[in-house]
Parts: C-alpha cells; sequence; structure tokens
C-alpha cells in the first residue's frame, strides 16, 4: 500500500474545493436569475425601467417584509438574532448561505 505525499494531497484538496466553489457559484447565478425573473413577474410596470424604478422596487421588496404577522416575526427574529450577535461579540463568519465561499475567504484558498 503506497502513500501520498502531502502536495499530492493539498493539489487534490484544492481541486475538489475548486470543483465545489464552481458549483457554488452556479448555483449563485441561477438563484440571481430567478430572483430577477420573480421581480419581473412582481412588478411589470417597474421592471426594467433603470433609475428610481430599481430603488422603488427595493422599497417595495423591504415593505413587503412586514406585509403579514408571519413575514414580520420571520424578519424580526433574522434581524434580532443579528443584533445580539453583534452585541455579543459572537463570530458569524461561515453564516453566508454558501459556507465554501466563505471558507475559501477565511483561509485565502484560491
Amino acid at each position: 500500500m503506497s502513500t501520498f505525499s502531502r502536495p499530492f494531497l493539498c493539489v487534490i484538496t484544492k481541486l475538489f474545493l475548486c470543483r465545489l466553489t464552481n458549483l457554488e457559484l452556479l448555483e449563485i447565478q441561477a438563484e440571481s436569475m430567478f430572483e430577477r425573473e420573480v421581480r419581473e413577474e412582481s412588478y411589470p410596470k417597474l421592471f426594467g425601467r433603470g433609475g428610481w424604478s430599481d430603488l422603488k422596487i427595493e422599497m417595495l421588496e423591504i415593505v413587503s417584509l412586514f406585509t403579514t404577522w408571519d413575514m414580520f416575526k420571520c424578519t424580526a427574529t433574522g434581524g434580532s438574532c443579528r443584533f445580539f450577535q453583534q452585541w455579543t461579540g459572537i463570530d458569524a463568519i461561515g453564516q453566508s448561505p454558501y459556507p465554501l465561499l466563505s471558507l475559501t475567504r477565511v483561509l485565502n484558498i484560491s
């Protein structure tokens, strides 16, 4: 049984992380396209006009977080969690929906 050398394992690890990073990048791009289509369907009169229309869409999206009691509870829970993380000094690195990308930033893996 042969053992792999440390540099070889480093190369394999980097290739694996590179593939996972590319996969997450594709996932982010797909989510962005989906969000764009949803906004286009939700605000057809404002979408694609540029300038102030984009700002109006953003404001309407923010207001939509408080339209129902359930949405308000979710928004308040998330906001209060973030507030208390900052207040108590809890390190929240790696709390993104894309943990591998945050890991590559922390470890400086390119």
